[in-house]
C-alpha cells in the first residue's frame, strides 16, 4: 500500500512539474496535503533545488489555509548568513532550541531590509510584504500600508543580483492560483540563494542553487523523489498520531498529562494515559516536525440537546457551524490590496470573544462558547493557545449540523443532535 501511495505521489509531482513539456523546469512544493489526513506543512519540498541559467522554477502551493510567499534577493541571502548558527540549533531541536528573545541584530536587520506579510500584533496584512515587490536595488517601502509601485510589482527574471524579490501572498484563486513561477535569467550569476516565507518566517525556507551550465543538475524525477522523502520524514510521526487518535489509542504526552487530566480527558488503558475526548486539530511533540493534522477527530459526532460539547484544540482553529458556501480566507482586490476576511477571527452568532493569553502563560486556554440555537452562522472565531485549548458549546435544537474550521478548508465534521 505504501509503495502504491509513494508511486502515485511521485507521478503526480512529475505531471505537475512538466509545464509546457519543458525539461528545464523544476517544481518545488509549498506546503502539502497528506493523502491520509488533512494537513499543513510549513516547508518547501524539497528545500534545496538546483537549476541552470535560463531554467524555470515553479513553486506549486497546496492551499491548506496557511498563507505563504517565496521571498528572495540579496537581502534574503545576507539574512541567511546572519541566521546560520540558528539554523543549526533549529535542525537539532526545532523552535524550542532557539533563544526565547529574538537577537537584537536579527531584529534590526529585519526592520531595516525585509518585510512581513502580516503585522506582528494583528491579523492585518502588511501591504509592503503581502503584495509582490521586485527591486534591482534598495528596500521595499518601510510603511506597512504602502506596497511597492506597480512598476516594481512586475516580475522580472531572477538574476540573483536583485536586492528584493518577493512574490507576496501566493493567491489560491484565479488563473495562476497556487502557482508562483520564477524564470531564472539566462545571465544569472551561478551561486546559492536563500528563499523563505515572509509569513511563517525564516525557518520555513530553502535554497536555490544556480549552477554553471557545464555542471549537471538533478532531474525533475530526482527532485520529486527528494521532495517525497522529506514529506514522508515529516509526516511519519503525524500519521502515527492520527491513526492512534482515530482508534482511541492516543497516548497523552507526559508534559501535558497533568493539564489534560485536570480537564477530564484521560482514561487509563493497560497502564497508559489515553486521551478520552474530541480533538480539533492535532500535532506531535517532535522538534523536527513542522506539520500539523487539520482534522476533527472523530469527524462524525452524536450528542443530546443541551449537552456540553468539548473539543481539545491543538493549533489555531475555529469551530464554526452553518458556514457559508463561499467563505474566502484571503482576498486580493483589483488594486492588489491583500485582505484577510474579518469574519474569520471574529466570533459570530452570539459566541463570546475567546480568552487571550500572555506569551508566558503555558496553561490550557479554557473557552466556554455558550449556547447555539441551530440557526444562522455561528463561530468561535480563531482560538489560539500556547499549550492547548478546551472549547465548549451547548446546542439547544435537534438537527444534523455540519461544522468546520474556517482557517483550514478540509477540516470538517458532522454533528447529530437529538432530544
Amino acid at each position: 500500500m505504501k509503495k502504491v501511495l509513494l508511486l502515485s505521489a511521485a507521478v503526480a509531482l512529475l505531471a505537475s512539474s512538466c509545464v509546457g513539456g519543458s525539461s528545464n523546469t523544476r517544481t518545488v512544493l509549498v506546503d502539502f496535503q497528506h493523502e491520509q489526513f488533512a494537513s499543513s506543512f510549513l516547508n518547501y519540498f524539497p528545500n534545496r533545488v538546483s537549476v541552470h541559467p535560463g531554467d524555470t522554477v515553479v513553486f506549486r502551493q497546496t492551499w491548506s489555509g496557511e498563507p505563504h510567499s517565496v521571498t528572495m534577493g540579496t537581502y534574503a541571502d545576507r539574512y541567511a548568513k546572519l541566521l546560520a548558527p540558528f539554523f543549526k540549533l533549529f535542525a537539532k531541536g526545532g523552535y524550542a532550541a532557539l533563544p526565547q528573545e529574538e537577537p537584537k541584530n536579527i531584529k534590526a536587520y529585519e526592520d531595516k531590509y525585509l518585510t512581513n506579510m502580516f503585522d506582528e500584533n494583528s491579523n492585518k496584512p502588511d501591504q509592503n510584504g503581502a503584495q509582490p515587490c521586485f527591486l534591482s536595488r534598495g528596500v521595499a517601502p518601510r510603511n506597512v500600508n504602502k506596497p511597492c509601485s506597480k512598476a516594481n510589482q512586475k516580475q522580472p527574471d531572477f538574476t540573483g543580483r536583485q536586492s528584493y524579490y518577493n512574490s507576496g501572498f501566493i493567491p489560491y484563486e484565479g488563473p495562476s492560483g497556487d502557482t508562483y513561477t520564477v524564470k531564472v535569467s539566462s545571465n544569472a550569476k551561478p551561486g546559492t540563494h536563500f528563499f523563505y516565507c515572509n509569513y511563517h518566517g525564516p525557518f520555513m525556507s530553502g535554497f536555490l542553487t544556480i549552477a554553471p551550465r557545464s555542471k549537471k543538475v538533478p532531474s525533475q524525477t530526482t527532485v520529486s523523489e527528494a521532495a517525497r522523502k522529506e514529506i514522508d520524514k515529516q509526516a511519519a510521526p503525524l500519521l502515527t498520531a492520527f491513526r492512534q487518535a482515530t482508534k482511541g489509542q492516543f497516548v497523552v504526552p507526559q508534559d501535558s498529562l497533568d493539564s489534560v487530566e485536570q480537564q477530564g480527558f484521560v482514561k487509563t488503558v493497560n497502564g497508559k494515559p489515553i486521551f478520552d475526548g474530541w480533538f480539533a486539530g492535532l500535532g506531535v511533540d517532535n522538534p523536527n516536525v513542522e506539520g500539523t493534522i487539520n482534522e476533527f477527530i472523530p469527524k462524525s459526532l452524536h450528542a443530546k440537546v443541551g449537552q456540553k460539547l468539548s473539543w481539545v484544540m491543538i493549533g489555531s482553529h475555529t469551530i464554526s457551524f452553518n458556514v457559508p458556501k463561499y467563505f474566502p480566507i484571503m482576498t486580493v482586490s483589483k488594486d492588489g490590496t491583500v485582505s484577510r476576511n474579518p469574519k474569520l477571527d471574529t466570533p459570530a452568532g452570539g459566541a463570546p470573544k475567546p480568552k487571550e493569553q500572555s506569551d508566558s502563560d503555558q496553561s490550557p486556554n479554557i473557552d466556554d462558547a455558550g449556547t447555539w440555537n441551530g440557526n444562522g452562522f455561528w463561530s468561535t472565531g480563531v482560538i489560539d493557545s500556547n499549550n492547548f485549548a478546551v472549547v465548549s458549546v451547548r446546542i439547544t435544537k435537534p438537527g444534523t449540523y455540519k461544522f468546520a474550521c474556517l482557517i483550514h478548508p478540509p477540516m470538517v465534521g458532522t454533528l447529530v443532535v437529538t432530544q
